[in-house]
């Protein structure tokens, strides 16, 4: 029976398979997110081999990241022929310069191994035709001969001999249900899903080299696929992932329904939270209408209080403290001076003796102070308090122009949340020019890491965080054009400050889960932007 084989690609661009328990895992999370696996974010490899710790896949560009070192290579999904040595349950290695440190061969070279072993053990032990031999520079171009009888390796140029072996796996690859149908993401993505046959190894195009015999160049396939795309063009192809054949979709379906998947039913008893309407929705940059004068939005939202004893002191409506504390007491909060002295904005004018009061939570402020504060922010006509944080009119960011999109992970939980599937929600933001309404009005801002992947437990409050945040995207309060805390780099798309769990699975970066207060506080930072309950 066929295999499923995941591999990267070395630095000659040939695809290395990952050993069985890597590989595998992977295909777990493939098998239950087919149609958007591109939108899952990162993969961690550590939890499937401690050998791989430091190493993850980024999903939407299809490439292996490493932690230390930044270096990425192109991932690739390859089905392998029953004839071929991994689907039989061995793996081709050569020995390197530490003696018993052994390095598997690319996939391309492993399968002509195998070839030439097979028809070797298939003829007479005496037979004239037994060919042995296999050289590298004939088939490849490759300044090696390897002999597989004797299990060595020998470079035609230098004489050094090298070990090879043909070792017996210890953990099978998992078995390919579905050939000859191909993934979804082998059209248009760094994936390929090649079928290797004698011919199509013989005619492959392999540039010379003076490493190892793994270290060639050129990817197999009966039919080449396109050159990996860029990540924005990857997250592109994301947005319209073909669909799987109907048959495959029908199996899936009565899957989830025998499980009883927590998008259907969740537990027993539990009256499900309702999933938004919409799983895509775009926001676009529009001119901007002329803003009301800052002194109109203020007078709407506080009431102007003269600053002699009898009106200061006399007020019904300022807290009890703030009432016993006397006026010399009390401070504006924004420039930290006693009310009862000039605002630093206007001393010398009798505006600068003017006290203002907001109308809902009734904190005071000099009124010069609150102007200058709502013209040194976005001036959206809301006001939020300086002091409580409460927020008058509706609150609206800066966020560029971009998609949110959102998916059900079927089969894949996050820790804590065992039992329950896993919400998606993907962000994607292209490079742009700034706008009125940001810092640097016609100047050019960029994105990093975008397409942007949180994750949410698909309970009630995980769906009703998934439909706040929402919310939020909408008001485009998600992201701000501003400097990254992570980077430093000025002029790029940074979060706001409402927190995304980016990690599927593990923590090894401290955006994971398990974290049993993530969605409380998640609501309350929606909250400090205004997105609360009573907006959806």
């Amino acid at each position: 029976m066929s295999v499923i084989v995941w591999g990267r690609d070395n630095d000659y661009k040939v695809c290395t398979p990952y050993p069985p328990e890597v590989s595998n895992g992977i295909e777990k999370i493939f098998s239950a997110n087919k149609s958007a696996f591109q939108n899952l974010g990162r993969i961690q490899l550590g939890p499937f081999s401690p050998d791989y710790a430091e190493f993850s896949i980024d999903t939407a560009i299809m490439k292996q990241c490493q932690t230390s070192s930044g270096r990425r290579f192109a991932v690739e999904r390859s089905i392998m022929g029953r004839s071929s040595a991994l689907a039989k349950g061995y793996v081709w290695e050569f020995e390197g310069d530490t003696q018993s440190h052994w390095f598997a061969y690319d996939i391309s070279t492993m399968t002509y191994l195998e070839e030439t072993y097979s028809k070797l053990m298939k003829r007479r032990p005496k037979s004239k035709k037994r060919q042995p031999i296999v050289n590298m520079k004939g088939h490849f171009q490759m300044q090696y001969v390897i002999d597989v009888e004797k299990m060595q390796q020998t470079r035609a140029d230098t004489g050094k001999v090298r070990n090879i072996q043909r070792r017996p796996l210890t953990q099978a690859y998992m078995p390919d249900q579905s050939y000859p149908w191909q993934s979804p993401l082998s059209s248009g993505t760094a994936m390929n899903v090649p079928v290797f046959t004698r011919s199509s190894l013989k005619r492959r195009n392999v540039a010379a080299s003076g490493g190892a015999a793994q270290q060639t160049a050129g990817t197999l396939a009966s039919k080449q696929q396109p050159t990996p795309p860029a990540p924005i063009a990857a997250a592109a192809a994301a947005v319209n992932q073909p669909s799987a054949p109907s048959a495959v979709k029908k199996s899936a379906t009565k899957k989830q329904q025998g499980l009883g998947s927590s998008q259907q039913k969740g537990n027993a008893g539990e009256e499900r939270e309702p999933l938004p309407l919409e799983n895509k929705i775009r926001i676009v940059t529009k001119k901007l209408k002329a803003a009301r004068p800052a002194e109109e939005v203020l007078q709407q939202y506080a009431t102007v209080i003269k600053v002699d004893e009898e009106n200061y002191g006399s007020n019904s409506d300022v807290d009890t403290d703030e009432e016993t504390e006397g006026q010399e007491n009390q401070h504006c909060s924004i420039c930290c001076d006693k009310l009862s002295t000039p605002s630093g904005y206007g001393e010398g004018e009798a505006s600068a003796n003017v006290v203002v009061q907001l109308k809902r939570c009734g904190h005071k402020f000099h009124r010069l102070c609150l102007l200058e504060m709502y013209k040194a922010t976005h001036k959206n006509e809301s006001l939020q308090c300086p002091t409580c944080k409460l927020i008058y009119g509706e609150k609206t960011g800066i966020c560029p122009a971009g998609v949110m999109k959102w998916t059900i992970l079927h089969g894949a939980s996050v820790a804590g949340y065992e039992g329950y599937d896993t919400i998606s929600v993907s962000y994607h933001i292209e490079p742009g020019v700034q706008g009125p309404e940001h810092p640097k009005p016609g100047q050019p801002f960029f994105t990093q890491g975008f397409p942007r992947v949180g994750y949410l437990p698909d309970t009630n409050e995980g769906r009703k965080v998934l439909k706040l945040m929402i919310e939020a995207w909408r008001r485009r309060l998600m992201f701000t054009v501003g400097t990254s805390y992570t980077t430093g780099s000025s002029d790029v798309v940074t979060w706001n400050e409402i927190h995304h769990k980016t990690e599927l699975h593990g923590n090894y970066f401290g955006h994971g889960y398990p974290d049993p207060s993530y969605l409380a506080n998640v609501i309350l930072e929606l909250a400090d932007h205004g997105v609360t309950e009573d907006c959806l």
